[in-house]
This record gives C-alpha cells, sequence and structure tokens, in this order.
C-alpha cells in the first residue's frame, strides 16, 4: 500500500474539496428548505380548507339528519301539536337552521318553526326546492341566497315525503362566522362557495354580500370536478397559491388563497441567509486550510484514532497511511481488520442460522441454563405465551411460565438438574385460553456447563379434531338412525290420522251410507251422535287428529333437517325459516338435559314486508339452529338469576334480510367475541364443545351466501348475534343453482 501523494498535497486538496462540498451542501440545503417551506405553505392552506370544509360539514351534518328524521316521521302520519314539537325541536337544533317548513303534495305551507300566521297556507309550488325535491329523492340543495345589510340569507335543504316537502332553510351568514374564526392567510382570504361558485360565505363579511363568481379560477372548476389539491392561481390581478376542500354532500367548495409574494417571503430571506453562509464557509476554509498545513501530527493522530476503532469492535473503517513512514503499518493493521472481520461474519452467520433453525420449528423451544435461567426463548414460545423473548430472558421457569410450573412442580428443578422428562396431555391455561400440549425436557451440555433444552407442543387442534371426528362419525349414526325411526313413525303415523278421519266421517248424518247402516242396525243416527257429543267422543277425536298432525310435523321436520339437501339457493321466506328452527331446537334432547327450549320466553319481532331471500334453505336452518342452541345454552348459566328470553328480530334494508338473535344470558367476554368465530374456539369445558359451530356457520353465511355474521355483547346482559342476508344472488349462489338444477 503506497501514498499516493505528500501531505501538504492531500492537506490542500482536500480542503479545496472539503470547501466545495460545503458550498454545495449549503445550496442543496437551500433547494430542498425552500421546497419544504413551499410545501408547508400549501400544506397549511389544504389542512385550512378542509377545516373549514369539515366545520361546515358537520354543521351541515346535523340539520340533513335533523331533515331525514322528519320526512320520515311525517311518512309515518307525524301531525298536529306532536308535529309543532317536532319542528320546535329542529329550529332550535343548531344555529345554523333559520326556519323548518312543512309544504304538502300541493305546494301549501302546512307548518313551519318559528311561526309564520301571515303565510299559512301560502304556496311554494312553484319554488325551486319545492319543485327539485319533489322530482328527486333524498336530501336536495337548492341554490343559496347571500345576506345583504339589511337581511339575513339563506339556503334551503329539502327532501320529499309521500305526503309533502320537508324544508330546512339555513342561515349562509353563519357561513362567514366560520370563516372568520379560522386564521385567514396574510393578505389571503377564506371563502365558501356553492355549486354555481359564486361566493356564500367570506372571512371577510362585505365581500360575501357581493356574490362575487370565482368559476374563473382553474383550482375552482378542478373542484367541482372532484379533483382536490393546491394549485397556483392569480386573482385580482394577485398571483398567489389556492387551495379547496369540497363540503360533504352539500355540492360547496372552501377555497384558501394566499398572495405569493407573502407565502414565499421566508424563502427570498432563506435564500440571503445561504448567499451570506456561502462567504463564511468559504473564508473558513482558507483560514482552516491554513491551520491544517500547520498540523504535521495530525495524521498520526487519525492512524492512532483508527487503530483505536477497531480495538472497539468496528471493523469497517478503512486504514489509511497518511504518510509513507507508516504504510507498512497501516498494510498489517487492514490485515487484521480483514481477518477479524471474516471471523465475525462467520460466527454472526453460524448464530443467525442457528436462531433461524430454533425459530421455525413449531414447537415452543427455551434453553434453561445452569442457574435454572432461560438464556433462550423461539418465535413459537412468543406466540403461545405472549411473552416477547426480551422479558424472558434472564428469568426463571417460575417467574416466566407459574401456570406451568404450578401444574407441574417439578418441571424447574427437573430443567435445572438436566434430567430427561416427559409429561403428555396436559391442559394448562397461558393466557389466551386453556392449551393441551405434551411438554418434554431434554439434558444440554456446553463447555462442561449444564443445561435443559425445554420443550412444548400444543396439541390442541389435533385432540380436538379427534374429537370432533368421533362426534361426526357417532352423530352420523345417530341421524341415521333418527330418519328411520322418523320414517318408521310415520307409517303408523299416518294409519292414525286417516282412522281417526274415517271414524269422524262414519259418524256423520250426512252421509247416506252411514244413515242406510244405522237404518239397517234400527240405530238413531241423530240420537247416537247427540249421545257421543254429550260424552266429549268427537272433542276426544279431533284431539286425536291434532296431536297426530302435531307429531307428524315434528317428524317432517326431522326428516327435512337430516336429508342432505340439494334444492341449491331458492327463494325462501324468512320467519318460516326461523319458525322451522325453533321447532327443531324445542325438540332437540342436548338442550333438554340443562334447559327445556320450550320453557324460554320467545319474542319475535317480524317485518311485514320481510319476503324472501335465495338461501340454501338446510344451511341457513343449521345456522339458526346453532345460534338458538348457543343461546340456551348460556341463558341455563344465569336461568336461576332471571327468566330466560330469547329476542328474535328479523327486517329487511334495500339490499338485505337482517336477522338478530339476542338473549339475556351471561354475554361474552370482549377478548372471546375477537375469536368467537375461530376454528375450534370454545369457552366451554374440554369435552362439551368442539368449537365448530359457529365457524361453520360464519363459513355458510359469509362464503356459501355472500353475507355476514357479527356478534355484540354487554358481560352480564347478554349476546346479540346479528345474521345479514343478501336479497339477491350472488354469482356463486348462481352456479350453484345450475349445478343443481344440472
Amino acid at each position: 500500500m503506497r501514498a499516493r501523494s505528500s501531505l501538504r498535497t492531500r492537506l490542500a486538496v482536500g480542503l479545496t474539496i472539503l470547501a466545495c462540498l460545503g458550498v454545495g451542501l449549503q445550496f442543496a440545503v437551500f433547494d430542498r428548505v425552500s421546497e419544504r417551506m413551499r410545501d408547508d405553505v400549501a400544506r397549511r392552506n389544504r389542512e385550512l380548507a378542509h377545516a373549514l370544509a369539515g366545520e361546515v360539514g358537520n354543521a351541515l351534518a346535523q340539520p340533513e339528519y335533523a331533515l331525514s328524521a322528519l320526512a320520515r316521521m311525517l311518512a309515518s302520519g307525524l301531525s298536529g301539536e306532536a308535529l309543532d314539537v317536532a319542528l320546535g325541536s329542529i329550529h332550535h337544533f343548531t344555529k345554523i337552521v333559520g326556519q323548518v317548513q312543512v309544504i304538502n303534495a300541493s305546494g301549501r305551507l302546512v307548518a313551519a318553526s318559528p311561526a309564520m300566521p301571515d303565510s299559512a297556507g301560502a304556496d311554494f309550488s312553484s319554488k325551486p326546492f319545492f319543485r327539485v325535491a319533489r322530482e328527486k329523492q333524498g336530501l336536495v340543495y337548492s341554490e343559496a341566497n347571500v345576506p345583504s345589510q339589511n337581511e339575513g340569507g339563506g339556503a334551503v335543504i329539502s327532501e320529499s315525503f309521500p305526503g309533502g316537502v320537508a324544508s330546512l332553510h339555513l342561515r349562509i351568514e353563519e357561513l362567514s362566522r366560520m370563516a372568520m374564526v379560522l386564521p385567514s392567510p396574510q393578505g389571503g382570504f377564506i371563502a365558501v362557495v356553492d355549486g354555481k361558485g359564486s361566493v356564500i360565505g367570506h372571512s371577510d363579511p362585505q365581500a360575501a354580500v357581493q356574490r362575487e363568481s370565482l368559476l374563473n379560477m382553474a383550482v375552482v372548476r378542478r373542484g367541482f370536478d372532484g379533483v382536490e389539491g393546491t394549485n397556483e392561481e392569480v386573482y385580482a390581478g394577485v398571483r398567489g397559491i389556492a387551495s379547496v376542500a369540497p363540503v360533504s354532500t352539500s355540492g360547496w367548495l372552501v377555497i384558501v388563497f394566499e398572495p405569493a409574494s407573502l407565502a414565499y417571503s421566508s424563502v427570498r430571506n432563506l435564500y440571503s441567509y445561504t448567499l451570506g453562509g456561502v462567504v463564511i464557509v468559504a473564508l473558513c476554509s482558507v483560514l482552516a486550510m491554513v491551520v491544517f498545513r500547520a498540523q504535521l501530527l495530525r495524521p498520526v493522530e487519525n492512524l492512532t484514532a483508527q487503530t483505536r476503532a477497531v480495538a472497539r469492535g468496528n471493523y469497517s473503517i478503512d486504514i489509511t497511511p497518511g504518510f509513507r513512514e507508516f504504510e507498512d503499518l497501516a498494510e498489517s493493521f487492514s490485515t487484521m481488520v480483514a481477518n477479524l472481520k471474516i471471523r465475525e461474519r462467520a460466527l454472526d452467520n453460524s448464530r443467525r442460522r442457528l436462531s433461524a433453525v430454533v425459530d421455525a420449528m413449531p414447537s415452543f423451544l427455551a434453553s434453561i441454563g445452569s442457574s435454572g435461567r432461560i438464556e433462550q426463548w423461539n418465535v413459537e414460545a412468543e406466540k403461545l405465551t405472549n411473552i416477547p423473548a426480551r422479558e424472558a430472558l434472564g428469568k426463571t421457569l417460575e417467574q416466566t411460565m407459574p401456570q406451568l410450573t404450578s401444574a407441574l412442580p417439578g418441571l424447574g428443578p427437573t430443567a435445572a438438574m438436566s434430567i430427561p422428562a416427559k409429561w403428555e396431555k396436559l391442559t394448562v391455561d397461558f393466557g389466551s385460553g386453556r392449551r393441551i400440549v405434551d411438554v418434554l425436557v431434554y439434558p444440554l451440555s456446553s463447555g462442561g456447563d449444564m443445561g435443559a433444552v425445554l420443550r412444548i407442543d400444543d396439541i390442541t387442534d389435533r385432540i380436538r379434531m379427534e374429537e370432533v371426528m368421533v362426534h361426526t362419525e357417532k352423530m352420523m349414526t345417530v341421524g341415521g338412525l333418527a330418519a328411520g325411526m322418523a320414517h318408521e313413525i310415520n307409517n303408523p303415523l299416518g294409519g292414525i290420522l286417516m282412522s281417526a278421519q274415517n271414524l269422524a266421517r262414519r259418524l256423520s248424518p250426512d252421509l247416506p251410507a252411514n244413515r242406510v247402516a244405522a237404518q239397517e242396525a234400527g240405530i238413531d243416527l241423530g240420537g247416537m251422535r247427540a249421545y257421543l257429543e254429550k260424552r266429549g267422543v268427537f272433542q276426544q277425536v279431533e284431539t286425536i287428529r291434532e296431536l297426530g298432525a302435531r307429531a307428524g310435523k315434528i317428524v317432517a321436520n326431522m326428516l327435512g333437517f337430516s336429508r342432505r339437501s340439494h334444492s341449491g339457493y331458492i327463494p325462501a321466506r324468512i320467519d318460516e325459516l326461523i319458525e322451522r328452527a325453533l321447532d327443531l331446537a324445542a325438540n332437540d334432547y342436548e338442550l333438554k338435559r340443562r334447559l327445556d327450549f320450550k320453557t324460554i320466553k320467545v319474542v319475535r319481532d317480524f317485518s311485514l314486508d320481510l319476503g324472501e331471500a335465495p338461501v340454501n334453505r338446510n344451511q341457513i336452518e343449521q345456522v339458526l339452529l346453532n345460534l338458538f342452541k348457543n343461546a340456551a345454552q348460556a341463558m341455563a348459566e344465569t336461568a336461576d338469576i332471571r327468566a330466560p328470553e330469547l329476542w328474535i328480530r328479523a327486517s329487511r334494508t334495500s339490499d338485505d334480510a337482517v336477522i338478530t338473535v339476542r338473549d339475556n344470558g351471561p354475554g361474552i367476554r370482549k377478548e372471546d367475541a375477537a375469536r368467537i368465530f375461530e376454528p375450534f374456539f370454545t369457552t366451554k369445558e374440554v369435552g362439551e364443545g368442539t368449537g365448530l359451530g359457529l365457524s361453520v356457520s360464519y363459513y355458510i353465511v359469509t362464503t356459501m351466501h355472500n353475507g355476514s355474521i357479527t356478534v355484540k355483547s354487554t358481560p352480564g346482559e347478554g349476546a346479540a348475534f346479528i345474521l345479514t342476508l343478501p336479497l339477491r344472488r350472488s354469482a356463486k349462489q348462481q352456479q350453484s343453482q345450475q349445478a343443481a338444477n344440472a
């Protein structure tokens, strides 16, 4: 390694380059900072525009909501004193509402708040807001009137209902007050323009009265096209920065304008400071060159500092000799650093590879030193225990996993003494639920130090899958037996019903054959019928028919539910599906052992326009039956405290049918609600539940029917499951239906 130049030359060249870099850096910083300052101006103006747009939108949202609610109440027949009270409440709802009016279908004023005695019955049929509202659905904004010197202006929000139009007259002067509250740009303004580009609110109230049109500004036109942002504009001959933001659903815009001369004044000042800085850097560089040339020992100090950095473990330093006399020394140091760097890299790679192998293991792995403290904690250990490695390392097993050491008192000493041991199928609560695990301890010897490796395998899902397979096989057998029994019961049951019907017919005097047979037997058929009626025989025959029909319905439900569905997705009445699932739940033997479903008070709330939805009947009945059974099992825990009640509400929106199943059981904890639809997740004791009921229901509703199912719960008060089913077939359902038809 040879020095390419003398110390004096290198110092001169180095300081010259340093001066050039300093100058270049200053100009680079100037460009960066000036660009940032311009961005800050644009961002500040955008934030001002969005702030006012948000405030105006919030101010308009309340009247919009009140008007929609009033239209719905009017459609439901609101009138008289209740109407006056409602109008008064809306009028005082917010400052921006000036007047509330209700106009009938012929355009006549019906009611208003504040009252308008002189305008009672006035004709508003020619008003634009009335005509537009009758032609369109939903909320409609009319053209705004800007307040003049002597009177307040207003805009009208209107919405039609079957009997006419409800309207709110807004005080537009409130918009100017909102704009005045915000900090206006120096020399600029903040304004609100309506859908035609006219100013209806201004940080200068006098400017709002003039109703100036800002459509000549390109940023306003782009704002009406749905493009937000900041652009350079010219307003009143002044070049500046303009930003726009839309005001919710009103079609209005907020514009913020600031003259460029004031906005970029700080940039010009920065440019002056930068030029001064360049001069200072140049002078300092010349002075430094003179000083550094006098410091002949500085390279020696640099070499010493480099060797010290290497001694501290910084191998990335490139050691340079500085003087020709130090070339051999520098080369020796460079060789040493290169060798150390290679060894350090190899050691680091070995550590990373070992750590990656340990983290890749699907089992909990932790190494324990001879002192009984944890020295390694892999990723699976973090997942199982929810304890990060940084918190577990250096602690004992008793400190980190007290629930495991309490279940296995000998685990800690066994691991510390490196004695092989194994425990199988232990049930441990690691904080995220009860898990079934296998625990193994392996001896570990390293450099004379004894330790152990602790391995934990989570076999919960495997055990539950085994239970599910056994349970499924049993249920298939029971289902087949039940279907066979139902068929066998159906035949004699049909005979009983037919015999009861024939018995009633054979005793009727209306049949000629009955009268002939009675005459041949010498019996007065009318007298015999009177006797049988007096003894209640006909009532008993009718009871036989009713009970037989009821048993037939139970058998039919059992056969229908146990039979595999090939019907595909066909329209079905939601209320019929609910009632059928309730019948199945009422005859569920498993429920009767804990809480007879028939003792539960069921409250039905079905909309009259519920209609039909394209569903697979058996699948949706299975989902509803799961929800009803879960609700009954939950309410069994609180049956001693309060009478069990089940509320079932069915309604429809424009696109969906919505079914809500709510109980008054103990409710669901927040942490359990987040995982309730996961496969194999259950809060029941081992052996009582598989954790598949709700996960299967979730799959049926979301994947098979393109719907949704959610849960809401307040612990101690009950839980509610909300089931949403589309009223129109999805593409997947249509394909399934075509396959079923084929």
